[in-house]
């Protein structure tokens, strides 16, 4: 069980995707089912159970899972699968799948970068650094 608030970021484990928006959503994968509302950021599968306020949302874990923050939702997994919404925000997306090299960048108001170390960061008041062991931390 993980909980995040404005200042802490969310790890999760290797099987977890999650999407968040600011309107009510339901993304469902193989492994894992997601509801999120719009006060309350509600993600839960067999492992793992995650609740991120409207501020502060971060997202990463061992496969290369990126999700942005409230003003830029983007969510990337292992195989290159890519959802934006809020406004159809642009993105652009580079994917290596064992190296973890890919680039994402968003026109709102936030960019992500990861390295092939795998190096994340969100400009809106977040750093989260993910290291080969997915752990994550925000600075």
């Amino acid at each position: 069980m993980v909980y995040a608030d404005q200042q802490l970021t969310v790890h999760l484990d290797q099987q977890s995707m999650v999407h968040v928006d600011q309107q009510p959503t339901v993304y469902a994968d193989l492994q894992s089912i997601v509801h999120v509302d719009q006060q309350s950021m509600l993600y839960a599968d067999e492992q793992s159970m995650i609740h991120v306020d409207q501020q502060l949302m971060v997202h990463v874990d061992q496969q290369s899972m990126l999700y942005a923050d409230q003003q830029s939702m983007v969510h990337v997994d292992q195989q290159s699968m890519v959802h934006v919404d809020q406004q159809s925000i642009v993105t652009d997306i580079l994917f290596q799948t064992k190296i973890l090299s890919f680039f994402v960048h968003v026109d709102q108001q936030s960019m992500i970068h990861v390295d092939q170390q795998s190096m994340v960061r969100v400009d809106q008041q977040s750093m989260v650094h993910v290291d080969q062991q997915s752990m994550a931390s925000v600075i």
